[in-house]
């Protein structure tokens, strides 16, 4: 977060900085959706893409981060 940056529009910019994409924050857990753009890669991320969520085993991802994605696709 940047000073004076609330929490919602630091997650907003530091998506769009890492994947490209620029969101809305729909969610107090940061969930949020693609509101536009193309996945394209950064200085921070080196390759970005959509994974279909039944495909998500094939991927390493932390573990906290597994169980917020899973918590997602169960609603």
């Amino acid at each position: 977060m940047n000073l004076g940056e609330s929490l919602a529009k630091a997650a907003v910019r530091e998506t769009f900085e890492e994947s490209g994409i620029a969101c809305e924050i729909i969610s107090l857990v940061l969930t949020a959706r693609a509101a536009r753009g193309l996945p394209a890669p950064s200085d921070e991320t080196p390759e970005v893409r959509w994974v279909p969520l039944e495909d998500l085993d094939g991927y390493q991802m932390n573990p906290s981060m597994r169980l917020r994605v899973q918590h997602y696709a169960e609603h």
